[in-house]
């Protein structure tokens, strides 16, 4: 593994050098970086419905999609971002979340703090969110990247991120503000820096990394061929979905939003949002739907061939069919009550 050093800030280079280096080099990556102010849009989730787009633009913040699943996460200079890359199939096989956060809670516990790993992907300080984690996962590789919460701008997450009740059907909290906590709370008078640079020298005691690097202008003329992705409007905020019937239920394995365009009975397009952690890519799933019957044998018969755990990770057959259907049952008591 190698510590790669990486100072730049600008959120859609960070992503295509983390690109660059999960695609076109062999190595394992550990990297620790910071961005200007953005919201970062986890793949599959509808950003009209996660971000308040004129309220973050009035504020200079950036919007940008990530290759990886999950929530939306807000970074700037007072918090970090932290980057492995890794091959093999131990990272492969399942949950590999705590796997890769287990160095840095024992960093995190090295410091006095009550850290733990919880839930799907978060890291904990007192029982406070300070760290979401994601991956995407590629021809044997596995991307795994976290924020941390050193500190946070409260009023911009609040003012910028739209709060979704459905999201908190099953806690006991109100917002996703309420749950947020900062590492700079806990600790007396350490600075970002002095907490990066402890961060990085335990992670490469802890993986016994011996190689270096930084990112200089090679590396970053090498990632460009990734840059147009992150900095397009079509990746980062795609189509409205107005014409579509929307439904939105929230399971065990994440909220799912979906969107469902249907004539003559029949599905004539889907898209699958939400903060969900895919295997394989969402849209082959959504494709095999197209065309087929808005019915339960119908939708049934499309997918007779598909094993959606393969898709979603901890989805179920049957819940998502159950969930298809209820679009429908949307659509009967909307036409009743008109």
């Amino acid at each position: 593994m190698i510590y790669l050093i990486n100072k730049n800030t600008d959120p859609c280079l960070n992503h295509a050098i983390e690109e660059f280096f999960l695609r076109d080099t062999k190595e394992d990556v550990y990297s620790l970086w910071r961005n200007e102010k953005t919201l970062l849009l986890g793949k599959n989730q509808d950003v009209y419905q996660e971000i308040d787009i004129p309220e973050a633009q009035k504020r200079n913040i950036q919007i940008v999609r990530r290759l990886s699943g999950g929530g939306t996460v807000y970074t700037d200079p007072s918090n970090m971002q932290y980057t492995f890359i890794a091959r093999g199939e131990d990272f492969l096989k399942g949950n590999s979340f705590s796997l890769f956060a287990k160095p840095v809670v024992m960093y995190l516990k090295s410091l006095g703090l009550d850290a733990t790993f919880s839930g799907r992907n978060d890291i904990l300080i007192d029982g406070k969110k300070i760290s979401g984690n994601a991956q995407y996962k590629i021809n044997g590789a596995t991307l795994h990247h976290g924020t941390l919460l050193f500190d946070v701008d409260l009023e911009s997450i609040k003012a910028s991120m739209v709060s979704r009740p459905i999201k908190f059907q099953k806690k006991a909290v109100k917002s996703h503000v309420s749950r947020i906590g900062t590492i700079k709370e806990y600790l007396n008078g350490i600075s970002i820096d002095e907490f990066m640079e402890g961060l990085s020298s335990y992670i490469i005691d802890y993986y016994k990394i011996d190689k270096i690097i930084e990112v200089d202008d090679e590396i970053i003329e090498k990632a460009s061929k990734y840059l147009d992705r992150f900095r397009s409007d079509e990746w980062n905020f795609g189509k409205d979905f107005k014409k579509y019937i929307s439904y939105s239920n929230k399971r065990d394995s994440g909220l799912y939003d979906y969107k469902l365009l249907l004539k003559d009975g029949k599905i004539m397009d889907i898209r699958i949002f939400g903060d969900f952690f895919e295997i394989q890519d969402v849209s082959e799933l959504e494709k095999k739907l197209i065309g087929s019957d808005y019915s339960k044998e119908g939708i049934e018969y499309a997918l007779k061939d598909i094993d959606i755990e393969k898709f979603i990770v901890g989805l179920k057959m049957e819940d998502f069919v159950e969930d298809l259907l209820r679009i429908g049952e949307k659509i009967e008591k909307e036409t009743r009550m008109d």
